[in-house]
């Protein structure tokens, strides 16, 4: 029985306004973030179905619409661990929807074809890295996209210019989530990018390694002039041993942001360089910054591991010898003008 017909009856009588359906596993989370891709499809769809073929391909997609015809008022769809292959390709259509999630689920891309009351987008760990990863059809309503992802190949990068090509009109938060891995957008200056941020209003950038360097996230703001709040998280913590590369990005002294007047840094690299010189040129660039804040982490527990992520507290200054090496570098000769500064009491003798 396809499952369209099974949830049909119950969905027909008026009465339901919430349905979950799980299908118990014993594949292990570790599994399915190894390379043994085989093994990790064996232990979700059984030993017969390793390599799906067409005809489990198009019953997976049948099924999907099923459910979405059959739920003509359904608002919220979130999909985890679903899918039939690599090579499913999903098209949307629906007139109510308004939020979809889609998390670690074995599947090519995302075509939202038709969804005239979609508002927010999530897409979390996709397996394989495409150009055609996520297309944006009909959605005259979508404002907040999340793009998150720590399970693709480290070697292949996405052009947001092209994901985000048709979302210009309503876009005004976007979400980026590198778990610690290596970074999968490639920096570019292109007009296809500033037309994807011409609204662009909330920029969220969460879990950057230490080893990829922070300049890079300039080229999103060159490309986002209405950009007006932005918020990144850092991370030292190592799940997976892995090489992670710097991403290099050049400057230029002249770039000034117009509209860019709240900036939020949470947690603390070990090498105080990296931060330091990306905090100046933020600064510098951004003329009319109101408020810049400093903080910790807050201790987190990785679920794959068991590794207990502590607070980064013992990264910030503690001793006046490293607040003093700090305002060496002339953060609060640029930071003086603002109308308020939110940091670290560590920072206040010196930066005041």
């Amino acid at each position: 029985m396809s499952l369209g017909r099974l949830v049909d009856a119950t969905v027909a009588s008026g009465k339901v306004r919430a349905a979950e359906l799980t299908i118990t596993t014993t594949c292990s989370a570790g599994l399915l973030l190894s390379d043994d891709r085989e093994s990790a499809e064996r232990a979700l769809t059984g030993p017969d179905t390793a390599h799906p073929g067409e005809d489990e391909e198009r019953q997976w997609r049948r099924d999907l619409s099923d459910i979405l015809a059959a739920c003509t008022k359904l608002e919220k769809l979130s999909l985890f661990y679903c899918g039939s292959g690599h090579g499913t390709l999903w098209q949307v259509r629906h007139a109510r929807l308004e939020d979809i999630r889609i998390s670690r689920c074995a599947i090519y891309g995302v075509d939202l074809v038709w969804l005239p009351t979609l508002e927010r987008f999530v897409f979390q760990g996709w397996s394989s890295t495409t150009q055609r990863l996520v297309s944006f059809g009909h959605v005259p309503r979508l404002t907040t996209v999340t793009l998150s992802n720590d399970i693709g190949d480290g070697e292949q990068t996405l052009k947001l210019s092209r994901i985000l090509a048709n979302t210009s009109s309503t876009l005004t938060d976007l979400r980026l989530n590198f778990k610690g891995d290596n970074i999968w957008i490639q920096p570019e200056t292109s007009r296809r990018l500033t037309d994807a941020f011409r609204n662009l209003k909330t920029l969220k950038i969460r879990n950057v390694h230490h080893e990829c360097g922070l300049a890079w996230i300039m080229f999103l703001l060159q490309s986002a002039p209405h950009l007006q709040e932005l918020y990144i998280k850092l991370m030292n913590h190592d799940c997976v041993e892995c090489a992670r590369k710097n991403v290099p990005w050049e400057v230029a002294p002249s770039f000034k942001h117009y509209n860019l007047a709240m900036i939020t840094i949470l947690g603390f690299y070990s090498t105080e360089e990296t931060i330091v010189t990306f905090i100046r040129h933020l600064v510098q660039a951004a003329v009319k910054l109101k408020k810049i804040c400093i903080r910790e982490n807050a201790a987190s527990f990785c679920y794959l591991c068991g590794h207990t992520e502590l607070p980064a507290g013992s990264r910030f200054p503690r001793t006046y010898e490293k607040t003093w090496t700090l305002s060496e570098k002339r953060i609060g000769a640029y930071i003086s003008n603002l109308k308020r500064a939110a940091i670290p009491q560590e920072f206040h003798s010196k930066l005041n």
